[in-house]
């Protein structure tokens, strides 16, 4: 009876033995999964700021360039006008009527020449807050990245930043030439995304790999944008594709 009793208890035990590193496994799993989370949602965080603070600098930058078309279009209308006048002027042999006409229109093309730099210093301004915003936003995942890596001992866990496309100020101009009237690019909203994307890899050392065989991965992104509303632009979380 004795003995049928230790045998018991012996396996037993054994059973229990048996099942810890299964219980230890799936313990160290659960930890991973959400200090993982708690990475992402961390780079998120991170991300969608960077972002969304970028977006509201280039909107202002974007709300002042599309203000200036009504002048564009008024310098544009008055040196057409002066040209078809100073030709006829210049037909009916009026000496006096080209010298003037001759003048306003140098004076009209100086104007157009300052407005000109003026839109392109609006968009240079654009492009380098996202260029700016748009690298920080890298450092800042990398450096991240580099902590979740000593987060996680026992596990060969790989955080790779994976470059999203850097975007331009998403407008155009009606025609070549100084001071054209600009406008937003077709599919403004898509083509305005400032992207970024990452990927964690994850796989158990030894020994616990010996017991849990797993080696899996997934990608997660984050992506801003503008939001045309009325007159106005607005900064916005676009959809993630991870």
């Amino acid at each position: 009876m004795i003995k049928l009793i230790l045998n018991r208890r012996g396996f037993a035990l054994a059973m229990i033995l048996g099942l810890l590193p299964v219980l230890f496994g799936g313990f160290f799993t659960t930890s991973l999964a959400i200090g993982v989370i708690q990475s992402d949602l961390k780079f998120k965080f991170l991300c969608r700021g960077e972002g969304l603070r970028a977006q509201e600098k280039v909107s202002h930058h974007l709300q002042k360039l599309m203000s200036l078309n009504p002048r564009a279009a008024q310098l544009r209308f008055q040196i057409q006008s002066a040209r078809i006048a100073l030709a006829a002027a210049m037909a009916a042999q009026n000496p006096v009527a080209v010298t003037k006409l001759s003048q306003r229109i140098a004076h009209l093309a100086k104007l157009q020449s300052s407005l000109d730099i003026r839109q392109k210093q609006l968009i240079n301004e654009s492009n380098r807050e996202l260029s700016t915003r748009y690298h920080r936003t890298q450092n800042l995942l990398r450096t991240n990245g580099a902590q979740a890596l000593k987060s996680f001992p026992g596990l060969l866990f790989r955080f790779e930043n994976q470059s999203g496309k850097l975007p331009r100020l998403a407008v155009e101009p009606d025609s070549p030439g100084l001071a054209p009237l600009y406008r937003l690019q077709a599919g403004f909203e898509q083509k305005q995304t400032l992207a970024h994307r990452w990927q964690f890899k994850l796989a158990f050392r030894p020994p616990i790999s010996r017991y849990i065989r797993t080696n899996f991965g997934f990608e997660k992104s984050c992506r801003t944008t503008l939001r045309q509303k009325g007159s106005i632009w607005v900064p916005k979380i676009a959809k993630d594709k991870f």
